[in-house]
């Protein structure tokens, strides 16, 4: 049986058309799929930009409300022990309290914060500038506070010490802190900007 040339005129041209459409569906699946999946990336790391400037004054101002709370717990214990007034043990316990219930606030804001720098780590391109600045921010610490001296005589230099110490607890946890997560976010924008 012979061929008609007339068959093979439809079918070439039909197969090389079939080809021609396999191939180029398989090309097409490929580059959505790779700009799916860089859209993805950039999405994700818009997103946790996004969450980690929420996060930041509200993580810092828990810090500070947290600080300041068991500062003043400390000089009321320090106040009762000055001068033996029941109300100020009362009122120091109160604070310790409070105290305790704000860092319960603090640690969820930071846990956050570390979850959104994990997530960092994961869809950022990490070079050793924003290595840094995410240890500098792990390695960060807490801020103790510390018992108020029981060197302080009476009233006057135990208030004194209190206004002075007081006021250094917002800078302290912004040194801290604040600087460290605006030195991150500096650099994620860079990322991000560089992207667009």
């Amino acid at each position: 049986m012979q061929f008609n040339s007339d068959i093979l005129k439809v079918l070439i041209p039909a197969f090389f058309t079939l080809f021609g459409i396999f191939i180029g569906s398989i090309l097409s699946y490929r580059n959505s799929f790779k700009l799916f999946k860089n859209q993805k990336k950039y999405d994700n790391r818009r997103i946790t930009y996004s969450r980690l400037l929420a996060y930041k004054y509200i993580w810092i101002q828990s810090i500070i409300f947290h600080l300041g709370t068991r500062f003043q717990a400390e000089y009321f214990y320090a106040k009762f022990n000055l001068l033996s007034d029941e109300k100020d043990l009362e009122q120091s316990n109160k604070e310790f309290d409070r105290a305790a219930n704000l860092m319960r606030d603090t640690s969820i804001y930071q846990k956050e914060i570390f979850e959104t720098i994990g997530l960092i780590q994961t869809c950022y391109i990490i070079n050793s500038e924003l290595e840094l600045a995410i240890t500098e921010l792990f390695g960060a610490g807490t801020i103790h506070i510390q018992p108020f001296p029981t060197t302080l005589k009476n009233i006057k230099e135990l208030n004194q010490y209190n206004n002075e110490n007081n006021i250094k607890i917002p800078k302290m946890a912004e040194d801290k802190y604040l600087v460290k997560v605006d030195k991150l976010l500096r650099l994620l924008k860079a990322q991000l900007d560089s992207e667009k």
